[in-house]
């Protein structure tokens, strides 16, 4: 957390205004009227301009209501704070990610259920992105917060320590809403099998979550099953998501490895198979003769493919609303359980699915795959 800039470096009305916010934060009620301006400037040792300025900032943050002719009362609090929505960027993020499709469909049902909402996003990494909605936190001006696929154990932290409610995805929160990728993998594992692939190939975005390692698990799990081998050379779990072109190397990587090739590739993650197509692509692979095909993907991204692909497809709505529904419970101070909610994935078979055309764009960031019509 960036540090807070000494006292003495404060402008006077700043200082003020701080020791005023104090009190009407921890001591007064909403609808209490404040002492006259010639009272509290006299008792504060500071002139009647000063604390005008001091009041000022304090009826621009929502927490005084100055009424002309009446005096200034403190206002009910709780329908000035805002719901904070948190996530991160990184290199070469595309718009259909996860990350930015969540975090627009979880602030425009926040939105249209009435909460005034303000969006957080920082760099992957960043750690000093975070101070304004900490300073925030610490000016009681945040209700709820959500995360987004973001580390934000130590914002957490202070929001608990304020009694401010928060929900999240990607790790440990006190309410999480995750994907169950062991539940994923078994029906990826499970659908390949079932179409008579022996030798799967397993590919995963770095492996940091205790659900992705349980994914790792449960792929191990199925195919020991069904006694078909686990090739370490076939599994790639530490491919970095902001490195854009690291999915088209690893499976380079996979297909390189022994001569004996994978019958079956199952990748749960839908921006990391944009980089295993065109690999598919550029190797001139026969789908599905050579290579049957199982990936994630999300509902309503536009993502197709030149080739068939079975789908494990997730619906973010759902997601949203899920996220949504217990930050209302936390606020409403209503019981949430159990903390962690999952959503689960839809196979849909390849056959199932209109043909779809993609095309290769080479971009700055690397090698992307738009939709065309």
């Amino acid at each position: 957390m960036r540090p807070r800039k000494p006292r003495k470096t404060m402008p006077l009305h700043e200082q003020v205004a701080e020791t005023l916010r104090r009190k009407v934060l921890n001591r007064l009620h909403p609808g209490v009227k404040l002492e006259s301006e010639a009272h509290l400037a006299r008792r504060l040792g500071v002139s009647v301009l000063t604390l005008r300025q001091a009041l000022s900032v304090l009826a621009h943050e929502g927490l005084i209501d100055r009424r002309h002719g009446s005096g200034t009362y403190v206002t009910d609090r709780q329908k000035h704070k805002v719901v904070a929505v948190g996530s991160v960027t990184y290199p070469g993020q595309h718009p259909h990610s996860f990350q930015m499709r969540l975090f627009v469909l979880l602030s425009e049902l926040l939105m249209r259920h009435g909460y005034r909402c303000r969006s957080y996003v920082a760099p992957l990494g960043f750690a000093d992105g975070w101070a304004e909605l900490v300073e925030e936190i610490e000016r009681g001006r945040i209700a709820g917060a959500a995360f987004v696929a973001m580390d934000a154990r130590s914002v957490a932290i202070r929001l608990a320590e304020s009694g401010v409610p928060c929900v999240g995805t990607g790790y440990p929160y006190p309410a999480s809403v995750e994907l169950d990728y062991s539940d994923l993998v078994r029906k990826g594992v499970g659908h390949l099998l079932q179409r008579g692939c022996r030798r799967i190939a397993l590919m995963q975005w770095l492996v940091d979550t205790p659900q992705e390692q349980a994914a790792h698990e449960a792929f191990c799990s199925a195919m020991r099953d069904h006694g078909a081998p686990i090739r370490d050379e076939w599994m790639r779990r530490s491919v970095p998501p902001e490195t854009p072109g690291a999915g088209w190397e690893q499976f380079r990587e996979i297909w390189a490895a022994r001569d004996e090739k994978p019958d079956g590739l199952l990748v749960t993650d839908d921006m990391l198979f944009r980089d295993v197509a065109m690999a598919i692509l550029d190797f001139h692979l026969k789908i599905p003769d050579q290579l049957q095909v199982v990936a994630h993907a999300n509902k309503g991204s536009g993502l197709t493919y030149p080739f068939p692909v079975s789908l494990l497809e997730v619906d973010l709505n759902e997601w949203a609303e899920a996220m949504m529904h217990r930050l209302i419970k936390l606020m409403n101070q209503e019981p949430v359980s159990p903390p962690v909610r999952y959503v689960r994935a839809r196979l849909i078979p390849a056959e199932g699915k209109e043909a779809g055309l993609i095309a290769a764009v080479a971009s700055p960031a690397g090698v992307d795959l738009e939709t065309t019509k």
